[in-house]
């Protein structure tokens, strides 16, 4: 195993629920806009010109990453690989919701889990504690199969923003702004040791951004 695997960890593309503003996770599953076709595209010449080796693409199970995803993989000739646990953070019973009230009680539990609250649960949702164990599975799964490295995976911007607080180091902060196709560059060492952080959420290549962040 190599002592050290760089991942460029990206957000998908723009999608529906991205323009109206709406949560998200595991049972809506939208399409990319065509904006977010276009910064696909734009992240994956990107990476064109990155030290990405030769190994797959990895990406959520959600279709938006794995559009994503495909439009990188068509780019750099290489096959995806869908990681079953990084679907978006479980909000439970807001997904589905938009409007003030649903971002106030997205934040709440976001800053409870900042705050070291891990077991706060989004109704109907997960706690931090299982988000971690998800993530750690992922990864195990993404070593495994990633061969020398560094490797691309797309996935989503509320996995970066929090779901890394227990596991790399600096840690995102929770206002962390994340473009739709963003990429951050995160580098696994040993697997007793934090993950660290090289940068994050940089979309200097993109000409059409999101108006939205979040959710």
């Amino acid at each position: 195993m190599q002592d050290k695997l760089v991942v460029y960890y990206l957000r998908h593309g723009e999608n529906e629920a991205n323009l109206e503003g709406v949560f998200t996770s595991r049972k809506l599953d939208h399409n990319l806009t065509s904006r977010g076709v276009e910064q696909s595209h734009q992240v994956a010449g990107y990476l064109a010109t990155q030290d990405i080796g030769s190994g797959p693409v990895f990406c959520s199970p959600l279709k938006r990453a794995r559009q994503t995803a495909s439009v990188i993989a068509g780019r750099l000739q290489r096959p995806v690989h869908v990681l079953e646990d990084l679907h978006e953070l479980d909000v439970g019973d807001l997904e589905g919701s938009s409007g003030p009230e649903a971002i106030r009680y997205w934040r709440s539990v976001l800053d409870d889990w900042a705050s070291g609250k891990r077991e706060t649960r989004f109704a109907g949702g997960e706690d931090h504690f299982e988000l971690t164990a998800r993530l750690e599975r992922s990864f195990a799964r993404l070593r495994a199969h990633a061969g020398a490295g560094p490797v691309v995976l797309a996935a989503h911007a509320g996995l970066l923003r929090i779901g890394f607080r227990n596991l790399a180091t600096p840690v995102p902060p929770v206002d962390l702004a994340i473009p739709n196709c963003s990429v951050s560059r995160l580098e696994l060492g040993e697997l007793d040791r934090p993950f660290q952080f090289a940068y994050w959420a940089q979309a200097h290549y993109l000409t059409q951004h999101t108006s939205a962040d979040k959710p």
